[in-house]
């Protein structure tokens, strides 16, 4: 059981994800629903989906918990705050992957067991309740550096191909980086347009692990 230091975890959560692995032997990543430990009743993630451009994002992030998401559900990804990992996966595929160092190292692990022929499943009987992921202005270039230069690494190392790494760095990270750039009103954003395109750049060279060491307090000004 996987579980962040940020985390409080209801006391049924553990018995939950186990009675769900023993219901589904194929599952190799369960994890619970996620709410906002700064607001209990608003939820963080029922597991996540990609998109059609790679994009990993969280099912009824920020909800208010109205009691949706109450199904056991097979998902693309879970949480990695909060996760009940099969053995068989880690002697199959081995642990989260350091060179991702911050971000996205919870999405891979949980495709790579997928295509290693083990589910991902989100039981809603599990909760945990998780500090918010909303990002602190003087954090913003640090996240964007390492979620582009991850981003692009996730697609290289699991072999998706030259066609999709140009995809998602045309329309998911070339079109903010020339409107950072060109349109005054984002003149604001200087510090984020230079994280992302030192983050692209650092992919290309092969620069992994931790690279971005900006301190977070230094002012945006």
């Amino acid at each position: 059981f996987v579980l962040n230091d940020d985390t409080l975890v209801a006391p049924e959560t553990l018995s939950a994800l186990v009675a769900a692995a023993c219901a589904h032997p194929d599952a190799g990543f369960l994890g619970p629903k996620v709410y906002h430990r700064e607001s209990p009743h608003v939820i963080q993630s029922a597991g996540g989906m990609f998109d059609k451009c790679w994009g990993s994002h969280y099912r009824g992030m920020d909800d208010v918990e109205r009691g949706q998401f109450e199904g056991l559900a097979e998902v693309d990804f879970v949480c990695g705050c909060g996760v009940l990992v099969s053995r068989r996966v880690i002697e199959q595929i081995g642990l989260l992957d350091p060179r991702f160092f911050l971000y996205r190292e919870d999405v891979d692990w949980c495709y790579r067991a997928t295509k290693a022929g083990f589910r991902v499943l989100y039981v809603p009987g599990a909760r945990v309740w998780h500090r918010s992921p909303h990002i602190r202005e003087a954090e913003l270039p640090r996240t964007t550096y390492y979620m582009a230069r991850n981003s692009l690494f996730f697609l290289a190392k699991n072999g998706m191909g030259a066609a999709e790494i140009t995809k998602v760095l045309i329309l998911r990270l070339l079109r903010p980086l020339l409107s950072w750039t060109i349109r005054p009103k984002w003149r604001h954003k200087r510090r984020e347009r230079d994280a992302l395109f030192r983050g692209i750049v650092d992919f290309f060279r092969g620069k992994l692990g931790r690279q971005y060491v900006e301190s977070v307090h230094e002012p945006s000004g």
